[in-house]
């Protein structure tokens, strides 16, 4: 055996040993994680029951503990500590995740992932400072809506998903451009944001009382570039609305059902169960940890975000949560000897009700 053979042989058992290396650090690393989680989510049995069922997946949440950005008045970098994570939404590929700038000092943010690794891939900075408390992505548009900061009115822009990828944002400094934006009217704000088929969905968060959820009719894609190219207003129809218990902070819809994250401040969240042409009739209410967010249904299971990892939540929340956790919905939903069934009177209450999601 020559010595450049022995060299070659003992470079390859060096990269051989390296790969091994990584792969149990990687394993490593995941089962520390899926351990963490395990824990934090012993006292809501159902969420652990349907994550465990959803094969434990999750994404981390980027940008938590620092998220850097260009200035572009100064070509520096600087860091925000305080990015704050609130709207969730997948494509067929990415995984979007919206933030804000919990002390208003910096852009708003989209934090764009691979959906099959959770690697980050790109960091889309938006103009201003919107709380972005709704992400969708229209599949048959391909565009990318978001809920931006109105007057006296809702408001949501969209983002084409080649001018996402496209983008240069993170490394210039400059805002991405919005490809449209449009007013929903008959809504005091826009605070979360999902889809029905060829409708847009928008509500507002209310403290106290009831807030509202409406429906509204988009344009085709044809119809939008025509719009835009003549520079004429778009303006979804509204084709219906309802009304919605009070501190709703997303909704999604599975079946005949609507599903709806009830939240605010350190204390439990709710999933909260209702017909969907019903949203204030509950059937069934889930225990969740604290400062749920946007909530997606991806395919049979339930994406739901929580923003208990930010700076600003982290010493209040118990547990923390810097992930995005992927749920099985029928393990949810047919949780029945464990979920409380709400009625307002016995009354209110039909046959129905007794087997709800069952």
């Amino acid at each position: 055996m020559t010595q450049r053979v022995a060299i070659m042989i003992l470079v390859l058992l060096v990269i051989g040993l390296l790969v091994c290396y990584v792969l149990k650090f990687k394993d490593w690393k995941q089962q520390r994680i899926h351990q963490d989680i395990e824990k934090k989510l012993k006292r809501y049995p159902i969420v652990q029951a349907a994550w465990e069922k959803a094969e434990a997946k999750q994404y981390n949440i980027p940008g938590l503990t620092e998220t850097r950005m260009m200035v572009p008045e100064t070509g520096e970098n600087e860091l925000c500590q305080w990015m704050t994570p609130q709207g969730l939404a997948f494509s067929q590929d990415f995984v979007f995740i919206s933030a804000y700038c919990y002390d208003h000092q910096h852009h708003s943010v989209i934090h764009v992932l691979d959906r099959e690794t959770g690697q980050p891939i790109k960091l889309l900075i938006l103009p201003k400072r919107p709380h972005v408390g709704g992400l969708v992505y229209d599949t048959k548009r391909e565009l990318l809506w978001l809920t931006i900061t109105g007057s006296a009115t809702g408001r949501v822009a969209a983002l084409r998903l080649i001018d996402i990828l496209a983008d240069t944002s993170e490394a210039t400094g400059q805002p991405i451009t919005y490809w449209l934006t449009t007013d929903l009217l008959e809504i005091p704000q826009a605070s979360y944001l999902t889809q029905n088929n060829d409708q847009l969905v928008s509500g507002n968060f209310t403290l106290k009382g009831e807030g509202q959820l409406t429906f509204y009719l988009l344009p085709t894609i044809a119809e939008m570039k025509t719009a835009i190219r003549r520079k004429d207003k778009i303006q979804p129809t509204v084709t219906m609305s309802r009304k919605t218990p009070d501190k709703i902070q997303g909704v999604a819809f599975y079946g005949h059902y609507l599903l709806a994250s009830r939240s605010y401040g350190p204390y439990t969240s709710e999933l909260l169960v209702s017909e969907r042409d019903s949203p204030s009739r509950i059937l069934k209410r889930i225990k969740f940890p604290p400062y749920l967010e946007q909530i997606v249904v991806v395919e049979d299971r339930l994406a739901v975000l929580f923003e208990s990892g930010a700076v600003a939540y982290r010493e209040k929340a118990n547990p923390v949560l810097a992930n995005v956790l992927l749920l099985d919905l029928a393990t949810l939903l047919h949780a029945n000897k464990r979920s409380k069934k709400i009625a307002a009177t016995k009354n209110s209450r039909t046959p129905q009700d007794d087997h709800c999601c069952s």
